[in-house]
């Protein structure tokens, strides 16, 4: 991926990170709806301003870098209530190399059913 290219002011580009989150947030609707076709899908959203990284090591040594970002949806499930579920997008490379993306692009990591009564103390 194309590191995000310094302004004039000094301030970062985030232009590359919109639309790379787009696709982020385009891949979690596709996989939900596949899941839940007759929910309807409320807001999606990736809340980070860049990804998590991590170095991989063994030992001391830093072999590889790990770099990640979470897609949070949520989707109205008739009257009753409403499903929240969360994408992990994860890359990885070793030192040296490009990055690659995981098997499980995006993967669904985690899924919430919010019952109406505590939705509304959540939006509260």
């Amino acid at each position: 991926y194309k590191t995000p290219a310094i302004l004039k002011s000094g301030l970062y580009d985030d232009s590359f990170y919109k639309s790379l989150y787009e696709e982020l947030i385009k891949n979690s609707k596709e996989v939900f709806a596949a899941k839940y076709p007759d929910a309807k899908i409320v807001h999606c959203v990736v809340p980070q301003k860049e990804w998590i990284m991590t170095a991989i090591k063994e030992g001391s040594k830093i072999t590889g870098y790990r770099k990640y970002v979470y897609c949070y949806l949520l989707a109205k499930d008739g009257t009753d209530g409403y499903i929240n579920a969360r994408f992990l997008f994860l890359e990885y490379r070793d030192a040296g190399e490009n990055y690659v993306k995981s098997a499980s692009w995006p993967k669904w990591d985690r899924t919430d059913i919010v019952p109406n009564s505590v939705y509304s103390k959540l939006a509260e």
